[in-house]
Formats: structure tokens, sequence, C-alpha cells
């Protein structure tokens, strides 16, 4: 290997900066006090950024000095990354284990034990990519969640001696040309994903994070070209002291809303960037940054991170209530202890090789994924091990909930291949095929509403009764919302008058939740006065619009189940049907029909067309795969028992029979 200075590098010195280790004492403290949901650290998570800007400038120039002393090599450090990260990784890991077996609820260990197999395949980030935000609550509950970043480096490592190699061997033009033209694509990618709405593949991939690890190899190359030596005293001092003012300011001021790695993460990135350029021993951010117990959180940051969100989602799975701010203060204190014992004692060892031999961390880390790979495949396989935990009537229900919620609501919408489909937009491929139907089967039964009303859709479409049935709901779309943004007056009224002769009726359905006031206390919503009365006239304002043109039916909510399936499984009382619903669905149904009264549209009770059962477990199916939508399996009952019943004529309606709203409703 040359050992002469290649062209696009610079020569140099790099030795230890405390002020370096004082930097990622801050970016840890600011990631672990916004996981601790503390006020002042909205934008915590921005030290994640830090990190990633640190250990692009670290393996760059550590790289670049073994490169000019002829001591680098693609196998050598691949080592040196893999005993920097596996030994505390894998400790954390395993000591997680024991308490994902006794989650109460076996879903959440199904679900650690699935990102441990995530993990160990370094690919997290794509695991979490394809679940719940990074900043949704439910993320809380995630104790690998924060092993996304260790996934994004592991990704650069790998590519990373190889990119190396190449720009080492360059010329000093094309090189840096290279390395421009990687960091602006990448930076632009991470914008555009964000503006698109895409924020989760922007937050979790390494093609939208790469800039901020070409940020640390542009600091390095720099660093060591003397951009330092060139700045007066004054000067340096000046744009180390802006640096550290950028990174301390995004913490109070990012939030979710500025969500990383676009163009909001230019701050904290260029603060991390001057603070390594321009951070001169014995100057005032130097000294600030290189005291001892940053310089000590910074030396046991990467077992401090590791540590902290297991600590925290663990606490909040096993806690019936949200965590105190004393219970979260006491966690936080917990991180440090540990993070103490397992950088002395498992990092600084395993770092050396004269400590532990390349055998000895081979066999280690192969024995400990090993255990982790099988106990975790039969964690995946048992359904978190509910059969060893539960009894067998437990654990078969437990698994046919799990069965029953486990599909994609959108994909599960109902299509015949013929004319019973629905859409979610009216488009000309909608029309086109409307169009069609109508020509076959004349008029058609129209299905609209909010993602209850898709729910009704598939369970009118899983009777078989109907040749031409067309589902228009959609999420969260309801008739009694402002005009100027109603799905229903700008859409679906437009669509109804212009196919009115090939229209038999509609059949409007909405969630019953909708029509009662928010409150901060859900208790007060059963209160007799909670019932939004104002809306339930809207909706009845909408039927009489729709029944100028067809015949309209306006089917009434259904009681929502009230709790959560798979928790209602390990919590008898919990399979009932929440009692709180039926007394709401009773005061809603009463002022629904009377605003039907003296209207070209009838109201008909859901009970009319479904009784609902006291529980909704069946032998084989669940009705609802959460609080209040149903399960494919549970539309495919109700509808069964209305097809055997014949309960369809509840939805059947004249239109010069309107005016008995109330009697065909009741």
């Amino acid at each position: 290997m040359s050992q002469t200075y290649p062209s696009a590098i610079p020569a140099g010195t790099f030795s230890y900066r405390p002020d370096i280790d004082g930097l990622r004492g801050i970016a840890v403290s600011a990631v672990i006090l916004f996981h601790a949901n503390v006020t002042g650290f909205r934008g915590g998570f921005v030290g994640v950024d830090i990190f990633f800007v640190i250990s692009g400038f670290l393996i760059t120039a550590i790289s670049l000095r073994e490169w000019e002393t002829g001591r680098f090599s693609v196998g050598k450090f691949f080592e040196k990354r893999a005993r920097r990260i596996l030994p505390a990784l894998l400790l954390v890991i395993l000591a997680c284990v024991p308490f994902a077996l006794t989650i109460p609820n076996p879903l959440q260990s199904r679900h650690f034990f699935e990102s441990v197999l995530y993990v160990l395949s370094f690919s997290s980030n794509f695991h979490f990519w394809g679940q719940t935000g990074y900043f949704e609550t439910s993320a809380e509950l995630k104790p690998l969640l924060h092993t996304w970043s260790l996934a994004v480096e592991e990704q650069y490592y790998v590519l990373f001696p190889f990119m190396f190699l190449a720009l080492v061997r360059s010329r000093k033009a094309a090189a840096l040309l290279i390395l421009t033209t990687g960091f602006v694509v990448s930076l632009a990618l991470a914008q555009t994903l964000i503006q698109s709405g895409h924020k989760p593949a922007a937050f979790f991939l390494l093609p939208a994070r790469i800039w901020e690890l070409l940020a640390g190899v542009f600091c390095a190359l720099a660093y060591r070209g003397g951009v330092n030596a060139r700045f007066p005293g004054k000067a340096a001092d000046l744009l180390a002291g802006a640096g550290l003012i950028l990174v301390l300011v995004s913490f109070p001021v990012f939030n979710d809303n500025t969500v990383t790695p676009g163009a909001h993460a230019l701050i904290p990135v260029t603060g991390a960037a001057l603070i390594i350029l321009f951070s001169r021993s014995g100057r005032i951010v130097y000294r600030i940054l290189s005291n001892k117990p940053l310089v000590f959180l910074g030396l046991i940051s990467f077992s401090a991170y590791l540590w902290h969100q297991p600590i925290f989602a663990f606490a909040r799975l096993f806690a019936s209530e949200p965590l105190s701010a004393w219970v979260m203060a006491v966690l936080c204190l917990l991180i440090l202890p540990l993070a103490y014992v397992s950088w002395r004692f498992v990092e600084v060892p395993f770092r050396n090789r004269e400590s532990v031999s390349l055998a000895l961390s081979f066999r280690t880390a192969f024995a400990a994924m090993a255990v982790l790979v099988v106990v975790s495949t039969f964690g995946v396989r048992t359904y978190g091990f509910v059969y060893f935990r539960y009894a067998a009537d437990v654990a078969e229900t437990y698994e046919t909930v799990l069965r029953s919620i486990s599909y994609d609501f959108e994909d599960a919408m109902h299509d015949n291949g013929d004319c019973v489909f629905s859409s979610m937009d009216i488009d000309a491929e909608t029309e086109d095929r409307f169009a069609r139907c109508a020509d076959r089967y004349g008029p058609a039964t129209v299905v609209i509403g909010d993602s209850h009303g898709m729910n009704i859709y598939n369970v009118l479409a899983k009777t078989e009764a109907f040749d031409f049935l067309l589902g228009l709901a959609t999420h969260g779309h309801q008739a009694h919302k402002a005009h100027t943004e109603n799905w229903y007056y700008r859409h679906v009224l437009p669509f109804v008058e212009r196919h009115k002769e090939n229209i038999d009726k509609v059949v409007y359905h909405q969630t019953a939740s909708t029509f009662w006031n928010r409150k901060d206390d859900p208790s007060t919503r059963t209160a007799p006065d909670a019932l939004n009365g104002s809306d339930v006239e809207k909706v009845a304002e909408f039927m009489d619009d729709l029944s100028a043109y067809t015949k309209t039916v306006w089917l009434g909510p259904y009681p929502d189940f009230g709790h959560d399936p798979v928790k209602a499984v390990f919590d008898l009382p919990s399979r009932k049907m929440a009692q709180s619903a039926k007394e709401q669905l009773v005061l809603l149904d009463q002022a629904a029909l009377e605003s039907a009264q003296g209207r070209n549209f009838i109201y008909a009770k859901f009970a009319d067309l479904y009784p609902m059962p006291d529980s909704p477990f069946f032998d084989r199916c669940v009705l609802f795969r959460d609080s209040d939508h149903l399960t494919s399996c549970g539309e495919k009952i109700v509808a069964e028992w209305i097809a055997a019943t014949e309960t369809l004529n509840a939805l059947s309606v004249k239109k010069a029979d309107a005016p008995m709203g109330l009697e065909a409703g009741s």
C-alpha cells in the first residue's frame, strides 16, 4: 500500500480531542431527555444528527491517519467497527430478553423479538420505517426503536472502506466533486421526501442521512488540511461559539414538525461542524466542552444511548398509567451507572485486541447472536411465548385475535372483480367502471361514510346480495364537516346528481364517536349534554339534500367495542362491549330519528340490521380489530348473519315513504 500522500488528502495530524467527547455528551443527553419527554428538549432528537457528523469525522480522520502510515485495511476496519458496536449492543439486548418475556401483553413481546432479528441483521431502520412513526406515542413502547440509527451507521460502514479507497486514490478535484455531489443529492432527497409527506423514509433511511455523515467527512478533510490554523484566534472562537449556539438552540426550538434530516438539520449539523473545525485547546468553547462531567458523558455515550430506550420503554410497558416526572427522573439517573458498567467492563476491553483476542471476540459475539436468533425466532412463532405463559384457552383466544386483526384495512376492501367494488377517489376509472356496470345491472346501491362506512360497505358486499354495489366511503370524512372541506358536498353529492338515474339508493354510515363533544375527561362523554345535536342535524340536512336525487338511508352507528381486543384477551371484564357505548348509542339513535321526521330519508338503527352481541369474541374470530372498527372476519360474520336472517329489508326505502322515517327506523 502506498504511503505517499494521495492528491485528495492533504497532510495533517489528528489526536484525541476531549471537546468532541463533550459534544457527544451533550448530544446523548439531549436524546435521552427528549425520550424522557422533558420540557425544553422537544428537539433533543437532533442529538442523533450530531452523532452522525461526529462519526463521519472520526471514522474518516482515523482512516486517513492509518492510510498515511500504511496501516489501513478493509478487514481491520470492519473488525474495529464490530468491536466498537457489537459487545455493548448484544449485552443490552440480552439484558432485555427477561423483561420482554414478562411484558403483560404478549403482542409487545412478539414485537420485541421481531425487532431483535432486524437489529441483528443491521436493518432495524427498515423495520421501524414500516411501523409507527418515530414521533408517535406508540413509539415510546418499542425498546429497540433507537437502534435504527445504529443500522444507518452500520450500513454506512459497509460502504465506507470501499468509498474511502476510491477517494484516496482519486485526484483531489474528482474526490471533492464526488463528495459534494453525494452531499447535495442526499440533502435534496431528504427535503423532497419530507415535503412530499414521506417523513419516515427520510428519517430512517441511509440515502437521506448520508449527507450528515459526509458533513463529518468534509470536516476531517478540512481539519487535516489545516483550516483551523488559517483563522486567527478570535475568529475561530466566534465560529466555534456560533456552532455551540446552533447546537444548543436546536433542542428547545425543534419539534416533530421540524423533523430531520431535511433543511432544518443544517442548523445542528453546521453547529457540530463549526465546533469540530474551530474549537481550540485552551479557548472558551474547548474549555466548556472539555469539562470532566461532559467528557465522562461522552465516553459512556454509546452505552448510555443503548440503555436509555429499553429502560424507558419497558417501564412504560409495565406501567398501568403514564409515568410521572419523578419516575422518569429516577430512570434517567439509572442510565448512568448501567452505561458506566457496560462501558468500563464491556466496551473498553473488547475494543482492545490485547485484552480480548479476535478469536474470543468472534466466539462471544457468535454465541450471543445465536442465542438471540433462536430465542427471538421462537418468540415470534409462538406469539410472544403465549402458550408458555398462559392457560391454553387464553393462548388460543390470543392467537385468534392476532389472526383476526392482522390485515391491511384498505387492502381488505372487497372487490368481486365485477360490479361490487369500492373507491376512495371519484376519478375517471371509477366513473368508467360505474357506467359499464350500470349498463349491465341497472341502478346501483352506493355506500358512503367514514372508515366505519368502509366496514359497512364490506359487510354488505360480503352478503353477496348485490350485483352492483359501489363503496365511496373513506377515512375521516363525515357529512357534518364544513362544506368547503367536505368530501360529500364537494364530490359525492355531485356524483349522485350526475348519476341519479343509475342509483337505486345511497346508504350513509359513520362512527358514533364523532357526534360527541371531545372533552379532557373521556368519562364525561357519556353525559347526555355531551351529544352534539348540531352535528346530528348537519348530517340530517345532507341526507335531505341527497334525497332530492335518489332514495337515501342513514344507517345508524354500531356500538363501539371500547377496548383494545389484544389487551382484552388477558382482562375478562374487557371482553364485554362497553356499556357506555351502548348508552351513547341510545341517545344518538333517538336524536337521529327525531331529525329524520318530516324529511325525505329514513334513519335505520344498526340493531335492525345486526344485533351486536354482548361479547365480540367468537371461536375463530374477534369482531373488532381495535376499539371501534370491525375485522375482516368480523365483517363476514355480520354479513352471514344478515344473509341468513334477511334483515337487509331494514335498508329498504321508497322515496315516497320518506316522511315515515321515524317509523321505518324504530
